[in-house]
């Protein structure tokens, strides 16, 4: 899920610092680029990276690369 204003490539350039740091194991303290008050949930299990945002619902998964 996105917010709808933004389409795939779009989400994937604002979560691009995110991604890289949740794949190099760093998961805390990454705050939503739509919801700025608001903390990702971010996961990195098996290298797979999980990004989620409780507020805006912006999720990513994806293979960490």
């Amino acid at each position: 899920m996105r917010p709808p204003h933004l389409d795939e490539e779009e989400v994937l350039m604002a979560l691009d610092d995110t991604l890289t740091m949740c794949a190099a194991g760093r998961v805390d303290g990454h705050r939503c680029p739509f919801c700025p008050d608001v903390e990702l949930a971010c996961a990195l299990e098996e290298g797979w990276v999980k990004v989620q945002c409780p507020s805006c619902g912006l999720k990513f998964e994806g293979l960490a690369g």
